[in-house]
Parts: C-alpha cells; sequence; structure tokens
C-alpha cells in the first residue's frame, strides 16, 4: 500500500524521484493514517522543520490526495485542503452541479501551459479540472493523460453532465495511446464543455466544433454513480 500512494504520489505532482516512501500507521480502528512522504532514505520530502505550522500547510494536499487513493483498501482520515468543501452528505447531481458552478465562475480567466497547481489567476487544461475537483473533496492527477486514466469509457452517444472529455493536440495526433491525449474539459450535456484552452481561457465550447470534433478522442466518467467520495 505505501508503496502504491507513492507512485501515485510521483503521478499527482508530475515529477520523477529516484525513491519515493511513505510512512504509514493504521489505527485501532483500522483507519489509515500517512505520517510521513520522503522522497530520499533519512530526507523528508515538504516538510520544514523550523516551523510545525508550515510543515502541516505543506502537507494538507498530499496527505488528502494519499488518502484518497488508498480509499479502496482501507478506512482513511483525510486531511482536506482549506478551501474544499464537506461533500459528504451531497448526491451525485449535487456534486457535479458544484464542480461545474465553480467552474462557470472562472469564465475568461487566463490560460498558462504548465499553471502552478491550485493557483487561479491562470489555468491550463489539466490544472483547470484538478482544482474544480478539488474544491468539491475530489483530487484528480495533474495532467490531461493521468487524468484520462481514471473512472471508466462512456460512448459519446452517453456522454452525462460532469463526465470528463479527453482530446488529441496536434503535436500528439502522430503519437498512440495514452501519449494521444493532450487536452481535457468538462461535459456541460447538450452537446457543450467547459474547459480551459488557449483560444480564451476558460471557455465553454460546442462539442461540434470542428476543431474540437477533430481532436475529440474519448469520454470517461470518474464520478461514481453512487454519489460523493
Amino acid at each position: 500500500l505505501s508503496r502504491r500512494v507513492a507512485e501515485q504520489l510521483e503521478l499527482y505532482y508530475n515529477r520523477s524521484f529516484a525513491e519515493l516512501g511513505v510512512d504509514l500507521a493504521i489505527g485501532e480502528d483500522r483507519s489509515l493514517y500517512i505520517l510521513e512522504v520522503n522522497h530520499k532514505p533519512g530526507k523528508p520530502f515538504m516538510r520544514t522543520e523550523r516551523d510545525l505550522e508550515l510543515y502541516l500547510k505543506s502537507i494538507r494536499v498530499p496527505f488528502q490526495y494519499a488518502a484518497y487513493l488508498a480509499h479502496t483498501q482501507a478506512a482513511v482520515i483525510p486531511a482536506a485542503p482549506p478551501w474544499s468543501r464537506d461533500t459528504s452528505g451531497c448526491s451525485r447531481a449535487e456534486l457535479i452541479e458544484q464542480i461545474i458552478q465553480d467552474g462557470m465562475a472562472f469564465y475568461r480567466t487566463p490560460y498558462r501551459f504548465g499553471a502552478v497547481p491550485w493557483s487561479i489567476d491562470a489555468f491550463d487544461c489539466s490544472s483547470f479540472m484538478q482544482f474544480i475537483f478539488a474544491r468539491s473533496g475530489l483530487l484528480l492527477p495533474r495532467t490531461s493523460r493521468q487524468q484520462s486514466l481514471l473512472g471508466y469509457d462512456v460512448a459519446r452517444k452517453n456522454l452525462q453532465r460532469g463526465d470528463l472529455l479527453f482530446f488529441s493536440v496536434h503535436s500528439r495526433t502522430h503519437k498512440k495511446g495514452l501519449e494521444r491525449i493532450g487536452h481535457v474539459g468538462i461535459y456541460l450535456g447538450g452537446g457543450r464543455f467547459l474547459h480551459s484552452c488557449k483560444a480564451g481561457g476558460v471557455v465553454v465550447t460546442e462539442l461540434s466544433d470542428p476543431y474540437w470534433n477533430r481532436l475529440y478522442i474519448k469520454g470517461r466518467r470518474v464520478i461514481e454513480e453512487d454519489g460523493c467520495s
């Protein structure tokens, strides 16, 4: 389990480490506690020795994400980012509406390739999806290719509001499999999707638009049918 969480943290941060380990503890109630993340033996990752409060702030997101990934194998006690809502009592439909409303609130926010995670001054396509899902307590990996591995495929004719849509980009159309993916958005229904792109930043686009229709690859349903995570 420790190795699995460590591998997923690498995906989350879109960085490679020579060695990455996670110290875990299981409580008497079988709840999972994540104690520390290390990228080299004896050298802590994202830890500030002199300022405990800064350390606790710095690990808040990896705590939640690692706990979220470990959820299928153990009960967890995640530490949610301070701007995340408590969605434990909402329905799947309510969760989707919250995510989309959060996304629409950033309409026309500028596009920036490689945007810093959690920044709201500018987004690229995947940082935008990562942010609006995390606002409702669902943490996605950082890149569109990693995000495309979540959930399950949905045929285009069966797309529903809240599904993630994945596209290629011109620099990747010659690639195969996962490497073809270079863009992501969230389906709004009615043939429209919300995304962050170079042409206009955060915008709503018709899926039938000739440019995006040509680059469309697949839809993925990442929010479970039984409601909130």
